[in-house]
């Protein structure tokens, strides 16, 4: 039995990569894309730290989108072209894919954890610099006199001009903000398997498909997360590293793009090692959808039946109507068992 996990597991992560180095000539048009509009959007960001609250939700992301499902679509037919590439970010607003990723619900999340993160940072390095900062706990009451008296202009000219408050500024922004990148990337990339969702349950609205989606990954959740992040691990890694680099680097050019700057250089040293890898990230996901799918249309299925059982208890569909869901039901019920023993078909033939 542990052999056989052990076997699924790398199967995830050794077919991705195949079809990685396989195909790099189908997705690399389209990637290449991907890569300038990362380019654009980060060199903006740098300087334009705001301008990313309009880039990432209306280009950097429905373009990633628009790579994954050419990728998906190229899977298909093997062809993938700019064309298609293109095609795509348009439906990445429409149903029903609108909303694959739950950017506003992750952006809350994120800013959950930014925030808890910048209460613990203002905690502990309040004490650390009292503690090793002679000019530390002057300054902040310094800070605090000419709050009380209402000095605007004085305070402002002393928190630009106070080292150590400086350094507590600088500290406290850059671990909030970082914290707040982090969560952002790590739970938008955890939604990426749901376009994929929106083709098994399609013509369902997006507020069900999310229950679907959601209900589905809590009923597999152990063994879906190891397969994910046994696959995925050395990219959370490799995003690590490169956001270390690319904060690094930013910081050397503290004085001209301001802390926030440095922290989307971070962002953008992370998302450039990462970029190469995207092709790679997007099979793992779509080789994932696949093997899940029977789970993800049980779960649709049932949520379906209660669905209709609710609203027949509550008097709410005539028994036409009751009628055609019901169809829709086991209509669905048999695509699913024919799936399955086409599957089994394909098993057999393989282990002969």
């Amino acid at each position: 039995m542990e052999n056989k996990k052990k076997q699924t597991k790398s199967t995830i992560s050794s077919t991705a990569w195949t079809l990685f180095i396989s195909k790099i000539s189908d997705w690399l048009p389209s990637a290449f894309n991907f890569w300038m509009i990362v380019l654009a959007t980060f060199a903006l960001g740098i300087f334009f730290p705001y301008s990313l609250f309009i880039t990432v939700p209306f280009a950097l992301i429905p373009f990633f989108f628009a790579l994954q499902m050419t990728m998906a679509d190229g899977h298909k037919n093997g062809q993938i072209s700019s064309k298609v590439f293109f095609g795509y970010y348009l439906t990445y607003f429409k149903e029903p894919f609108a909303g694959s990723y739950r950017v506003i619900r992750n952006f809350l999340v994120a800013f959950l954890y930014g925030s808890l993160a910048y209460l613990l940072a203002v905690f502990i390095t309040y004490y650390i610099l009292a503690g090793t900062d002679s000019n530390f706990l002057s300054a902040v009451n310094e800070a605090t006199s000419l709050l009380q008296s209402g000095d605007t202009a004085g305070l402002v000219d002393f928190l630009n001009n106070s080292a150590s408050l400086l350094k507590f500024t600088l500290i406290v922004t850059a671990v909030e903000e970082s914290a707040f990148f982090i969560a952002f990337l790590h739970n938008l990339a955890r939604y990426t398997i749901s376009p994929y969702v929106r083709f098994v349950a399609s013509g369902a609205p997006s507020r069900m498909v999310n229950q679907i989606y959601v209900g589905t990954l809590r009923n597999i959740r152990g063994t879906f997360l190891k397969e994910y992040y046994g696959a995925i691990w050395w990219l959370i890694v490799l995003g690590l590293l490169g956001y270390a680099g690319g904060f690094a680097i930013g910081y050397l050019f503290l004085n001209f793009i301001g802390i926030t700057g440095v922290v989307v250089a971070g962002a953008f040293g992370s998302f450039l090692l990462l970029s190469f890898f995207i092709p790679y990230f997007i099979n793992v996901n779509s080789l994932l959808a696949q093997k899940y799918r029977n789970s993800f249309s049980d779960y649709s299925i049932t949520l379906a039946e209660n669905t209709l059982q609710q609203l027949q208890n509550a008097q709410r569909l005539s028994d036409e109507q009751a009628k055609m869901l019901q169809k829709s039901i086991d209509e669905a019920k048999t695509k699913m068992e024919e799936r399955n023993n086409s599957q089994d078909d394909k098993d057999d033939k393989d282990e002969k």
